[in-house]
C-alpha cells in the first residue's frame, strides 16, 4: 500500500535566512526519498515554506486533497502558525523540529493547543535525532490513507444484545473520513446467486494447494467460498475496508458460513469482518488489518490472574499450523482453523464506540488449538478485562510505539497497559 495523500511543507518566521530555507528543503527531501517505498510526497504548494496566516489560506484550499500534513518547523517564533495550520486544515498533523534551530519551543507550544483542543498531532519529533520515530507516524498516515473516502458496510439485522455493536457514525465520518452503509441481507443472496461455481471452486483449489486439509465435503468448502466472491465484490463497489456481520443470521438465512469467507476476505483482501453486528469492532479491526496479522474472536473465558481464552472466528491464517475447513460444531458453520504459530506478546485492541479512545492491552501468547474454532490461550493481560465489547482483535506483531502513533494522529486516547508477566 502506498499513501499519495501526505502534504509536507516547512514553516519559519519572516527572519529566516538562506542556509534555514536550505535546510528546510533538505529534510523535506530528505523524508520524500527516505520513505519513497511507503509515501509519496506530492508537490509543496508554490512555495515549501509558509511564513505568513495569507500561507496559511493556500495550505488550508490545498489540504483538502490530503490525508494528513507534515510540517516541520524550520524556526521559533511559529506556534501560532502551525497551529493555524493544524485547525483550518482539519488533517491530522505531524510535527517534526529541526535539532539545528530554535523551534523546538513552538512545536511544544502548538502541539499542546492542538491536543487540548482534539485535533489529531504527533509528539514533536526532532529531526535528525529522533528520525526512527518518524517511522511511526508514517506507517500511521500511511493507515489514514487507506480509510478517505471508505465505508464500511453493516450487512442483516442489528444483534439486539450487542451492547457495544453501535458506533458514533459522526465520529467515524470526522476520524477516518470514512462512511458507514447498511445493507439488507436481500442483496447479500441476489450478488451470491450471481458467483459463478467455476470461481468458488478454484478458491478451493487454491486452499488445498496449500496445504489446508478438508474436513467436510468440497460442496461445503464451494459453498462458502461463493459467500466470499459475493462479499468481495459488495466490499470492492463500495469502497469498504471492513465489515460488519449479523452472522448467525446470514449462516442460516445462505445456509453457509460466514467464517470462512471471513477468513478469506482477510487473508487475501486486507478486509476484516467482525460478527456480532460490531461495527465498532469493524472499524478497530480495518485500522489494525494493514499493519499486522490480526485475529477476531470473542472472550470465551477472562480471569482475575490475568489468563485469557479467545475464540476467534477469524484466525490469521498466515500464522496457522496444521490448519484444515471444519464444521464449528456447535454452529454447524464451516471454519478454517488451527494452532496459532506464535509464542511472542499480542496486544489485545478495541476502540469504544464514541471513536475517542483506543484499549490496548498487551499480553503473552501461552497456548494455542484448533478447538472448535482457532482457541488461543493468553497470560499476563488482567487489563482485559478493562477492554469493552464482545468481539476484540488480537494484533500479533505491532509495536505500541505504532498503535500511539495511529492514536495520536486521529486524535484519540490510547489507554495501553502492559502485561503483567515477570517471566
Amino acid at each position: 500500500m502506498v499513501v499519495t495523500q501526505l502534504l509536507t511543507i516547512a514553516v519559519a518566521n519572516t527572519d529566516y535566512n538562506t542556509n534555514a530555507y536550505r535546510e528546510a528543503l533538505e529534510v523535506l527531501d530528505n523524508i520524500a526519498s527516505g520513505y519513497a517505498e511507503r509515501v509519496s510526497l506530492p508537490s509543496r504548494l508554490h512555495k515549501p515554506v509558509v511564513t505568513s496566516l495569507s500561507d496559511v489560506e493556500i495550505v488550508e484550499v490545498e489540504a483538502r486533497r490530503y490525508t494528513a500534513i507534515l510540517i516541520v518547523a524550520v524556526t521559533g517564533r511559529t506556534a501560532r502558525l502551525i497551529y493555524n495550520i493544524g485547525v483550518r486544515a482539519e488533517r491530522p498533523v505531524i510535527l517534526v523540529s529541526l535539532e539545528s534551530s530554535d523551534a523546538l519551543p513552538d512545536v511544544l507550544e502548538a502541539y499542546t493547543a492542538l491536543r487540548k483542543d482534539g485535533y489529531g498531532v504527533s509528539k514533536p519529533i526532532i529531526y535528525p535525532r529522533d528520525k526512527h520515530v518518524l517511522d511511526n507516524y508514517m506507517i500511521a498516515a500511511e493507515v489514514l490513507g487507506r480509510h478517505k473516502g471508505a465505508a464500511y458496510i453493516h450487512i442483516g439485522s442489528v444483534v439486539p444484545w450487542s451492547l457495544y455493536g453501535a458506533v458514533n457514525e459522526s465520529r467515524v465520518r470526522m476520524k477516518l473520513n470514512s462512511t458507514i452503509l447498511k445493507m439488507d441481507l436481500n442483496d447479500v443472496v441476489a450478488r451470491l446467486e450471481a458467483v459463478p461455481r467455476e470461481k468458488a471452486e478454484k478458491i478451493a483449489e487454491q486452499l488445498e494447494s496449500r496445504g489446508i486439509r478438508f474436513e467436510v465435503g468440497t460442496e461445503e468448502v464451494v459453498k462458502a467460498a461463493r459467500l466470499y466472491v459475493a462479499l468481495k465484490k459488495i466490499a470492492r463497489d463500495n469502497h469498504a475496508v471492513a465489515l460488519s456481520v449479523n452472522c448467525a443470521e446470514l449462516n442460516s438465512r445462505l445456509d453457509t458460513s460466514a467464517y470462512l469467507a471471513s477468513t478469506l476476505l482477510q487473508e487475501y483482501d486486507n478486509i476484516p469482518l467482525t460478527c456480532d453486528s460490531d461495527v465498532t469492532a469493524a472499524v478497530t479491526a480495518s485500522l489494525l488489518a494493514p499493519l499486522t496479522p490480526i485475529g477476531i474472536g470473542k472472550p470465551i473465558d477472562i480471569r482475575d490472574d490475568g489468563t485469557a481464552v479467545y475464540a476467534l472466528h477469524t484466525p490469521p491464517l498466515s500464522l496457522l499450523k496444521e490448519a484444515s475447513v471444519a464444521i464449528h460444531p456447535r454452529e454447524n458453520s464451516v471454519v478454517i482453523r488451527g494452532a496459532i504459530d506464535w509464542r511472542g506478546r499480542v496486544h489485545v485492541v478495541r476502540l469504544d464506540p464514541d471513536i475517542s479512545t483506543l484499549h490496548v492491552c498487551e499480553c503473552s501468547v501461552e497456548s494455542s488449538e484448533a478447538t472448535p474454532l482457532t482457541t488461543v490461550r493468553l497470560s499476563g493481560c488482567s487489563c482485559v478485562l478493562d477492554i469493552p465489547g464482545s468481539q476484540h482483535i488480537l494484533a500479533f506483531n505491532v509495536n505500541r510505539e505504532t498503535l500511539g502513533a495511529l492514536a495520536e494522529l486521529l486524535g484519540l486516547r490510547m489507554l495501553a497497559k502492559p502485561t503483567t508477566d515477570t517471566n
